[in-house]
C-alpha cells in the first residue's frame, strides 16, 4: 500500500507545511478502480494522480465526505475504503478507533523530501509511527466581504456583536469551531486547551451562535452566502478568498488578529 501512495503522485516536495494527507485504512493492495478513496470532493481531479494514471490505466474509486465527522462516523460503522484524506487534527483520534494503520515511510519515493517539520508534525508522527502521507496544506480565517466591513473593524469581537446577527456563517466542525474561538479569546493552538481556557472558547462560542446564519458543511455553501450577501463574513479556507477574488466578490480574510481575551470583557 505505501507504493500504491508513492504512485498516487501527490508532488509531496511541494507541499509546505502539511496540514492534511492521506492515511492507510485497509489492508488492501488493490490498484487501478479497484483501490477505493475517501476523500473531500475536488480531489478526484486526473491531474493530481497522472503517475497512477500511467501505472493503472485507470483512475481510483472515489467516495466523499462533506466533513471529518461524517467520515469518522461512517468508517466507524463499517464502510469500506483502503485510503482516506483526513486533516492532521483528526489522526490521533482516528488511529485511536483503528480506523486508520502505520504507514511503512520507506516504501514512499518522497518521502525524504519532506521537510522534517512536515515529517515530524504532531498528525503525522506518534506513537512512534507514521500515520499519514501527507500532500497539502492551507489556512483557515475569518473571511469578509470588504464593502460592508472596513479593514479597521474586522476582528472576532464585531463576528460576535448584535450588529451582524444571522450574517455570519462556520463550519459545521467541532474543531474549526474551537480553532476560531481559540484565537478569539488569544490563543493560537487550539489542540492544547486548558480546561479554563475551553471555558472561555465555549462563552465565545455561545456568544456568536445568535449571530450564525448557517453551519455549513460543504465550502461552497460558505463562498455562495458571501457572494449574495446573505452573510456578510464567515469562518472558512483559504480557497473561499481565493473563489470570492476570481468571482469579484469584495472580499478578503481578516490578516490581523484583534481582540484577545474576548471573554474577559463584558
Amino acid at each position: 500500500m505505501g507504493q500504491q501512495l508513492t504512485h498516487l503522485g501527490f508532488r509531496a516536495a511541494l507541499a509546505g507545511i502539511a496540514m492534511a494527507g492521506f492515511a492507510w485504512t485497509s489492508d488492501s493492495l488493490a490498484g487501478g478502480s479497484d483501490l477505493r478513496v475517501f476523500d473531500w470532493s475536488g480531489y478526484e481531479d486526473q491531474g493530481f494522480f497522472k503517475p497512477y494514471m500511467d501505472k493503472h490505466g485507470s483512475a481510483p474509486s472515489y467516495a466523499y465526505f462533506a466533513s471529518e465527522e461524517e467520515a469518522y462516523t461512517k468508517l466507524r460503522s463499517g464502510f469500506k475504503s483502503d485510503l482516506a484524506h483526513p486533516c492532521t487534527g483528526v489522526t490521533k483520534k482516528w488511529a485511536a478507533a483503528k480506523l486508520i494503520k502505520p504507514l511503512d515511510p520507506s516504501r514512499l519515493k518522497n518521502w525524504d523530501k519532506l521537510l522534517p517539520a512536515i515529517k515530524e508534525s504532531g498528525g503525522v508522527n506518534f506513537d512512534g509511527k507514521v500515520w499519514m502521507m501527507p500532500f497539502d496544506w492551507g489556512n483557515s480565517g475569518l473571511i469578509y466581504r470588504t464593502d460592508k466591513i472596513s479593514d479597521d473593524k474586522i476582528s472576532f469581537d464585531l463576528a460576535a456583536s448584535q450588529e451582524y446577527k444571522g450574517k455570519v456563517a462556520i463550519p459545521d466542525i467541532v474543531t474549526s469551531a474551537y480553532a476560531m474561538a481559540s484565537l478569539a479569546i488569544g490563543l493560537k493552538d487550539w489542540t492544547k486547551l486548558n480546561d479554563d481556557q475551553f471555558k472561555a472558547a465555549t462563552t465565545y462560542l455561545r456568544k456568536l451562535h445568535p449571530n450564525v446564519r448557517f453551519y455549513w458543511s460543504d465550502p461552497s455553501q460558505l463562498d455562495q452566502a458571501l457572494a449574495s450577501g446573505e452573510v456578510v463574513m464567515g469562518w472558512g479556507w483559504n480557497q473561499t478568498e481565493l473563489n470570492l477574488a476570481a468571482n469579484k466578490t469584495p472580499a478578503k480574510m481578516m490578516k490581523d488578529v484583534k481582540n484577545p481575551h474576548f471573554p474577559d470583557r463584558s
